[in-house]
């Protein structure tokens, strides 16, 4: 098994995953202490959705350098292509999601042959699907024991009148999407609000998924709905 980080992957360096660890987010708690009453007030989830804090990734790799020239070539190359870098992470176990987040680098020369390399990610709470929603669907990183076919086409819809239209979401990440109008003249009607959209990418932030929702259109004209979910 190996990662792909950023446009590279492992292989390119000859490394080889011999262990790696992924964090839980923490949550962000918030409780209050109100006299008089027994115990703290939970306010944890006063705003809605639960809040997370950031995740570190360890990712330890091995490589064969024979001599220290080929230590410290292979160690100065991830140093330059890593070290401080922000970039995405994508797991050949796991290729439907990526972890984005910035990259530290230690390198060890453990004997005459072997050098152990660490890298670790300071990422953001969620993986992201690799998958937008609205476009072509991307069969090369589909997992077909656990990944989800989503039936509903959301790329150039084709509008003529008024339409409801479902937004799958899996429960997890809130998802505000971003609506694409193509063509014509169209708005959005969610929770008995209307929004005109302009020609191009609207991303209205009154508009949040967090369950399998509707929409609706409104208009004639063609409409693409981008968004990318989220697991922990």
């Amino acid at each position: 098994m190996g990662v792909k980080i950023g446009n590279s992957h492992t292989d390119d360096f000859n490394l080889s995953v011999t262990d790696f660890s992924i964090t839980s987010p923490e949550v962000q708690t918030y409780s209050v202490q109100i006299p008089g009453r027994n115990g703290l007030l939970d306010l944890t989830e006063v705003n809605g959705a639960i809040r997370y804090n950031n995740r570190t990734i360890k990712i330890t790799c091995s490589h064969q350098d024979r001599t220290a020239y080929d230590y410290h070539d292979c160690s100065n190359q991830l140093l330059k292509k890593y070290h401080g870098k922000r970039r995405d992470i994508i797991f050949d176990s796991e290729k439907d999601y990526y972890y984005s987040g910035r990259l530290f680098v230690t390198a060890n020369k453990e004997n005459q042959v072997h050098s152990t390399y660490i890298i670790t990610a300071d990422c953001e709470p969620y993986a992201y699907e690799v998958q937008d929603r609205g476009e072509a669907w991307i069969w090369d990183s589909f997992n077909f024991r656990t990944g989800i076919i989503y039936q509903r086409d959301y790329c150039n819809i084709s509008l003529d009148g008024t339409r409801a239209f479902i937004i799958t979401h899996n429960g997890q990440m809130p998802v505000i999407p971003v609506f694409e109008l193509v063509s014509g003249n169209v708005s959005v009607r969610y929770n008995n609000v209307s929004y005109e959209l302009s020609q191009g990418n609207n991303t209205i932030d009154e508009i949040i998924i967090t369950q399998n929702d509707i929409v609706t259109f409104i208009g004639s004209g063609t409409v693409t709905v981008h968004y990318r979910g989220g697991k922990l």
